[in-house]
């Protein structure tokens, strides 16, 4: 325990003066580490929307129900007639050894079962996309629709993910090769008053022509949800 100790306070001037290197960052924003726009992959129309804006949710959870009518009538046919051939093609099966139905006529209804099986999975496929799940824990950040309204190609939902933050830095260009992956950065946000540590997840590998700048990207455990995400920060120095 007291070598790690010792090690760690060996390293902190070597991380401090790691930091000291690199200029002030020209932009800092810590944004959500995922956001999604989700939607709805069929047209329909909007049954009910489960979901407010600032509500968390868990993965699987149901945020949009379309309307299933149509969906769920044609499951139960897809039942009825997938039901139907596998017991005629039952009955025949328990006949052929006394030659009173063909080979050739059961390998018919041995495809026809076929078929209405994997009609009936495509149905209940069907029904299922009528339900818009979260893809992941998360908060809604914006609904765009309501119960009666017709879906399109507009996105339904915004979901985004904030556990954990990503400082996004952008340097000018003579900064480029003082840092690298792996290094902690200290940020203070000034909204809050915190200071936190950011971990260097990437870093671009090019020097964009038309700002002279490139970017790097830090994560930031946000797991207490004291950081608000779209906020800017700056070096702790």
């Amino acid at each position: 325990m007291r070598y790690i100790l010792l090690l760690l306070c060996a390293l902190a001037p070597d991380l401090a003066a790691a930091q000291s290197a690199l200029p002030e960052p020209l932009t800092c924003l810590l944004r959500p580490n995922r956001s999604s726009d989700i939607g709805a992959d069929t047209g329909a129309i909007v049954s009910d929307v489960k979901v407010r804006r600032t509500n968390r949710v868990k993965q699987g959870d149901l945020l949009v129900q379309l309307d299933d009518r149509i969906a769920r009538a044609d499951l139960g046919k897809s039942l009825i007639i997938r039901d139907t051939t596998s017991a005629k093609l039952k009955r025949a099966e328990a006949v052929t050894a006394g030659r009173s139905i063909s080979a050739e006529e059961v390998g018919t209804l041995r495809a026809e079962a076929a078929m209405a099986a994997a009609d009936y999975q495509r149905a209940k496929l069907q029904l299922d996309r009528t339900q818009i799940l979260a893809p992941f824990d998360g908060t809604i950040a914006d609904v765009m629709t309501e119960a009666g309204q017709q879906t399109n190609s507009q996105p339904l939902v915004q979901l985004i993910d904030t556990q954990r933050l990503r400082a996004e830095m952008v340097f000018p260009a003579e900064a480029f090769g003082k840092v690298i992956a792996g290094d902690t950065l200290n940020l203070a946000v000034d909204l809050t008053g915190a200071r936190v540590a950011a971990s260097v997840a990437t870093i671009d590998d090019y020097i964009d022509a038309s700002s002279n700048s490139f970017t790097v990207v830090a994560e930031i455990d946000n797991s207490t949800g004291a950081l608000p995400a779209g906020t800017s920060c700056r070096f702790d120095r």
